[in-house]
């Protein structure tokens, strides 16, 4: 219960200070889905299940208690990383319209043979961008983000060495604000994750160090090494 009042209070900051912000309420795949948190959000994330087939039963059960323009559904990748089924584009479009649309893949995704999937971006329209597990290990996509938004040409002052520098200060925040353990725990899955440290030879390994860290030393030792590395590559 006191976890559940401190929620809400901090969407309440959330929703006052930044009343434009389009919001999605997504925990364990729907597990967070009802009636107490909606005036705080624009839209639930139904499931993680996201094969278009088996989201018509889905979506139709749950909009029979959520209204739909709630519902968030996205079109995603075929054959669908749950199921492996394929589905041709325009079924995935046409299940995920009955909702509010989205992607649940990039446009680099598509292939010459989903022409569809222009004329529905040209149909319908794009006015979000929802960024989620995108932040993991890549803080600076907001940056990213902002500079093509604006039309600007990419930083070239965001290199290895100022996103390592990023990582390392995101990593001493989260210790500063939580304490050493949690903090590491909270970081050290996000830093494994980066895309920075691909190209790293046999990185698997390094990977493994950066999951097992239990202080901010070892972890931070372990981002030296890497920046020596990617600098000779």
């Amino acid at each position: 219960v006191d976890f559940h009042l401190g929620l809400q209070k901090v969407l309440e900051r959330i929703r006052q200070k930044y009343p434009d912000l389009v919001l999605q309420c997504c925990s364990s795949g729907g597990g967070r889905v009802n009636y107490g948190l909606m005036p705080y959000f624009d839209e639930f994330w139904v499931s993680d299940n996201t094969d278009a087939k088996q989201r018509l039963f889905i979506q139709w059960g749950t909009s029979m208690f959520f209204p739909a323009n709630a519902m968030a559904q996205h079109v995603s990748a075929s054959p669908n990383h749950q199921t492996g089924r394929r589905i041709p584009l325009k079924f995935r479009f046409d299940v995920a319209m009955s909702g509010r649309l989205g992607m649940e893949m990039k446009p680099s995704d598509l292939n010459a043979t989903e022409p569809q999937a222009q004329q529905a971006f040209d149909r319908y329209g794009v006015d979000a961008v929802m960024v989620g597990r995108a932040t993991f290990g890549h803080p600076w996509i907001f940056k990213e983000m902002r500079d093509y938004l604006d039309g600007n040409a990419p930083d070239t002052a965001m290199n290895s060495n100022w996103k390592l520098d990023v990582l390392e200060e995101q990593l001493r925040i989260n210790v500063e604000r939580i304490d050493e353990y949690r903090g590491i725990l909270h970081t050290r899955r996000h830093l494994a994750a980066s895309p920075i440290f691909k190209g790293i030879p046999n990185f698997r390994q390094t990977r493994i160090a950066m999951l097992r860290a239990e202080t901010v030393d070892e972890l931070l030792g372990i981002m030296e090494e890497c920046r020596s590395i990617i600098n000779n590559l």
